[in-house]
Protein backbone atom coordinates (compact mmCIF):
# COMPACT_ATOMS: atom_id res chain seq x y z
CA UNK A 1 0.00 0.00 0.00
CA UNK A 2 1.34 3.42 -0.95
CA UNK A 3 1.77 5.83 1.97
CA UNK A 4 2.91 9.15 0.53
CA UNK A 5 4.62 11.56 2.88
CA UNK A 6 6.08 15.05 3.23
CA UNK A 7 9.54 15.12 4.81
CA UNK A 8 12.14 17.61 5.99
CA UNK A 9 15.93 17.31 6.24
CA UNK A 10 17.79 19.68 8.58
CA UNK A 11 21.53 20.25 8.48
CA UNK A 12 22.32 20.39 12.20
CA UNK A 13 25.59 22.31 11.88
CA UNK A 14 23.95 25.22 10.03
CA UNK A 15 20.21 24.85 10.64
CA UNK A 16 19.53 24.91 6.89
CA UNK A 17 16.72 22.67 5.66
CA UNK A 18 15.30 20.90 2.64
CA UNK A 19 11.64 19.93 2.21
CA UNK A 20 10.45 17.27 -0.21
CA UNK A 21 7.72 14.72 -0.82
CA UNK A 22 7.62 11.06 -1.67
CA UNK A 23 4.60 9.51 -3.42
CA UNK A 24 5.99 6.76 -5.66
CA UNK A 25 4.13 3.46 -5.87
CA UNK A 26 4.44 1.36 -2.67
CA UNK A 27 6.42 4.08 -0.88
CA UNK A 28 6.16 4.54 2.88
CA UNK A 29 7.88 6.75 5.51
CA UNK A 30 10.41 4.03 6.42
CA UNK A 31 11.40 3.01 2.87
CA UNK A 32 14.93 4.45 3.20
CA UNK A 33 14.38 7.14 0.57
CA UNK A 34 16.67 10.17 0.98
CA UNK A 35 15.67 12.87 -1.52
CA UNK A 36 15.91 13.82 -5.19
CA UNK A 37 18.09 16.91 -4.72
CA UNK A 38 21.45 16.61 -6.47
CA UNK A 39 22.84 19.08 -3.96
CA UNK A 40 21.45 17.76 -0.70
CA UNK A 41 21.60 14.00 -1.27
CA UNK A 42 25.42 13.81 -1.64
CA UNK A 43 25.79 15.98 1.48
CA UNK A 44 23.58 13.63 3.50
CA UNK A 45 25.44 10.55 2.26
CA UNK A 46 28.78 12.16 3.09
CA UNK A 47 27.79 13.25 6.63
CA UNK A 48 24.68 11.34 7.74
CA UNK A 49 25.23 12.22 11.42
CA UNK A 50 25.01 15.92 10.58
CA UNK A 51 21.47 15.60 9.19
CA UNK A 52 18.14 15.09 10.88
CA UNK A 53 15.12 13.70 9.01
CA UNK A 54 11.50 14.42 9.97
CA UNK A 55 8.29 13.08 8.43
CA UNK A 56 5.89 16.02 8.55
CA UNK A 57 2.69 14.62 7.03
CA UNK A 58 1.44 11.26 5.71
CA UNK A 59 -1.45 11.14 3.23
CA UNK A 60 -2.66 10.48 -0.30
CA UNK A 61 -0.16 11.17 -3.14
CA UNK A 62 -2.14 14.06 -4.68
CA UNK A 63 -2.64 15.68 -1.29
CA UNK A 64 1.05 15.35 -0.34
CA UNK A 65 2.20 16.74 -3.70
CA UNK A 66 -0.01 19.82 -3.34
CA UNK A 67 0.89 20.23 0.33
CA UNK A 68 4.58 20.33 -0.53
CA UNK A 69 3.96 23.24 -2.91
CA UNK A 70 1.98 25.08 -0.22
CA UNK A 71 4.77 24.60 2.34
CA UNK A 72 7.45 25.87 -0.02
CA UNK A 73 5.41 28.89 -1.13
CA UNK A 74 4.57 29.77 2.47
CA UNK A 75 8.25 29.60 3.43
CA UNK A 76 9.38 31.27 0.18
CA UNK A 77 11.93 28.47 -0.04
CA UNK A 78 13.48 29.62 -3.33
CA UNK A 79 14.62 32.91 -1.78
CA UNK A 80 15.19 31.87 1.83
CA UNK A 81 18.84 31.81 2.91
CA UNK A 82 18.16 28.84 5.20
CA UNK A 83 16.62 26.73 2.43
CA UNK A 84 18.27 24.22 0.11
CA UNK A 85 15.12 24.08 -2.05
CA UNK A 86 15.61 25.81 -5.38
CA UNK A 87 11.92 26.38 -6.16
CA UNK A 88 8.65 27.18 -4.44
CA UNK A 89 6.92 24.00 -5.54
CA UNK A 90 6.04 25.04 -9.09
CA UNK A 91 5.53 21.35 -10.03
CA UNK A 92 8.55 21.48 -12.31
CA UNK A 93 9.47 17.94 -11.22
CA UNK A 94 5.91 16.64 -10.81
CA UNK A 95 3.85 14.94 -13.53
CA UNK A 96 1.25 13.01 -11.53
CA UNK A 97 -2.23 14.17 -12.50
CA UNK A 98 -0.93 16.67 -15.05
CA UNK A 99 -2.09 16.42 -18.71
CA UNK A 100 0.47 15.26 -21.27
CA UNK A 101 1.55 17.63 -24.01
CA UNK A 102 1.45 16.58 -27.67
CA UNK A 103 5.23 16.13 -27.65
CA UNK A 104 5.11 13.98 -24.51
CA UNK A 105 2.37 11.83 -26.06
CA UNK A 106 4.41 11.37 -29.25
CA UNK A 107 7.46 10.29 -27.24
CA UNK A 108 5.30 7.94 -25.18
CA UNK A 109 3.96 6.26 -28.32
CA UNK A 110 7.48 5.85 -29.70
CA UNK A 111 8.81 4.28 -26.50
CA UNK A 112 5.76 2.17 -25.68
CA UNK A 113 4.37 0.17 -28.62
CA UNK A 114 1.38 -1.02 -26.54
CA UNK A 115 -0.04 2.52 -26.85
CA UNK A 116 -0.19 2.40 -30.64
CA UNK A 117 -3.56 1.56 -32.17
CA UNK A 118 -2.10 -0.94 -34.67
CA UNK A 119 -0.35 -2.81 -31.86
CA UNK A 120 -3.50 -2.76 -29.72
CA UNK A 121 -5.42 -4.37 -32.57
CA UNK A 122 -2.78 -7.10 -32.98
CA UNK A 123 -2.92 -7.81 -29.26
CA UNK A 124 -6.72 -7.98 -29.33
CA UNK A 125 -6.65 -10.45 -32.20
CA UNK A 126 -4.08 -12.56 -30.37
CA UNK A 127 -6.11 -12.43 -27.17
CA UNK A 128 -3.43 -10.50 -25.29
CA UNK A 129 -3.40 -7.30 -23.27
CA UNK A 130 -0.28 -5.78 -21.78
CA UNK A 131 2.47 -8.28 -22.62
CA UNK A 132 4.30 -6.63 -25.51
CA UNK A 133 7.86 -7.66 -24.65
CA UNK A 134 8.08 -9.67 -27.87
CA UNK A 135 7.47 -6.45 -29.85
CA UNK A 136 10.50 -4.68 -28.41
CA UNK A 137 13.65 -4.37 -30.49
CA UNK A 138 16.88 -6.05 -29.36
CA UNK A 139 18.28 -2.60 -28.55
CA UNK A 140 15.33 -1.82 -26.26
CA UNK A 141 15.58 -5.21 -24.55
CA UNK A 142 19.29 -4.66 -23.92
CA UNK A 143 18.63 -1.20 -22.44
CA UNK A 144 16.07 -2.68 -20.04
CA UNK A 145 18.53 -5.38 -18.97
CA UNK A 146 21.33 -2.85 -18.41
CA UNK A 147 18.99 -0.58 -16.46
CA UNK A 148 17.98 -3.44 -14.15
CA UNK A 149 21.62 -4.38 -13.61
CA UNK A 150 22.47 -0.79 -12.70
CA UNK A 151 19.56 -0.66 -10.27
CA UNK A 152 20.73 -3.82 -8.53
CA UNK A 153 24.34 -2.57 -8.41
CA UNK A 154 23.24 0.76 -6.90
CA UNK A 155 21.20 -1.03 -4.23
CA UNK A 156 17.81 0.28 -5.39
CA UNK A 157 16.27 -3.17 -4.98
CA UNK A 158 17.82 -3.80 -1.57
CA UNK A 159 15.29 -5.40 0.75
CA UNK A 160 12.82 -5.93 -2.11
CA UNK A 161 11.71 -9.29 -3.46
CA UNK A 162 12.42 -12.81 -2.27
CA UNK A 163 15.23 -13.56 0.17
CA UNK A 164 17.47 -16.59 -0.06
CA UNK A 165 19.46 -18.78 2.30
CA UNK A 166 19.34 -18.11 6.02
CA UNK A 167 17.48 -14.81 5.49
CA UNK A 168 14.45 -16.60 4.06
CA UNK A 169 12.04 -17.47 6.86
CA UNK A 170 10.39 -20.08 4.65
CA UNK A 171 13.62 -22.13 4.77
CA UNK A 172 13.37 -22.69 8.54
CA UNK A 173 12.44 -26.25 9.51
CA UNK A 174 9.67 -25.17 11.90
CA UNK A 175 8.12 -22.90 9.27
CA UNK A 176 8.38 -25.59 6.58
CA UNK A 177 6.59 -28.00 8.90
CA UNK A 178 3.76 -25.52 9.51
CA UNK A 179 3.39 -24.93 5.76
CA UNK A 180 3.33 -28.68 5.14
CA UNK A 181 0.60 -29.28 7.74
CA UNK A 182 -1.48 -26.40 6.37
CA UNK A 183 -1.23 -27.67 2.80
CA UNK A 184 -2.11 -31.25 3.75
CA UNK A 185 -5.21 -30.00 5.53
CA UNK A 186 -6.26 -27.92 2.52
CA UNK A 187 -9.51 -29.12 0.93
CA UNK A 188 -8.76 -31.05 -2.24
CA UNK A 189 -5.24 -31.97 -1.13
CA UNK A 190 -1.91 -30.96 -2.61
CA UNK A 191 -0.79 -31.26 -6.22
CA UNK A 192 2.43 -33.04 -5.20
CA UNK A 193 2.53 -36.55 -6.67
CA UNK A 194 -0.54 -36.04 -8.84
CA UNK A 195 -0.45 -37.90 -12.14
CA UNK A 196 -2.22 -36.75 -15.31
CA UNK A 197 -3.79 -38.96 -17.91
CA UNK A 198 -2.22 -39.14 -21.35
CA UNK A 199 -5.15 -37.18 -22.76
CA UNK A 200 -4.65 -34.38 -20.21
CA UNK A 201 -0.92 -34.31 -20.93
CA UNK A 202 -1.59 -33.89 -24.66
CA UNK A 203 -4.05 -31.04 -24.00
CA UNK A 204 -1.54 -29.28 -21.74
CA UNK A 205 1.26 -29.68 -24.28
CA UNK A 206 -0.93 -28.38 -27.12
CA UNK A 207 -2.05 -25.37 -25.07
CA UNK A 208 1.55 -24.54 -24.23
CA UNK A 209 2.64 -24.92 -27.86
CA UNK A 210 -0.10 -22.57 -29.07
CA UNK A 211 0.79 -20.05 -26.38
CA UNK A 212 4.43 -19.85 -27.49
CA UNK A 213 3.49 -19.76 -31.18
CA UNK A 214 1.31 -16.72 -30.52
CA UNK A 215 3.96 -15.09 -28.33
CA UNK A 216 6.92 -15.64 -30.62
CA UNK A 217 5.18 -16.25 -33.90
CA UNK A 218 7.51 -14.49 -36.38
CA UNK A 219 10.70 -15.31 -34.45
CA UNK A 220 9.74 -18.97 -33.95
CA UNK A 221 8.98 -19.51 -37.62
CA UNK A 222 12.24 -17.83 -38.60
CA UNK A 223 14.22 -20.16 -36.34
CA UNK A 224 12.42 -23.26 -37.62
CA UNK A 225 12.88 -22.12 -41.21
Amino acid sequence: MTRAYLYKWTEQSTGKWYIGSRYAKNCHPDDGYICSSRTVKPMILAEPDNWKREVLVIGYPEYIRDLEAKYLRKLNAASCDMSYNKSNGNKHFHTIGLPLSERQMENLLKRNPSKREDVKEKLRQAGKRRDVSHLHSEETKQKKIEGQRRAWAEGKYEGIGFKSGDDNIAKRDDVREKISIALKAFKGGRMTGKTHSEETKKKMAEARRLYWERKRGPELHAVRG
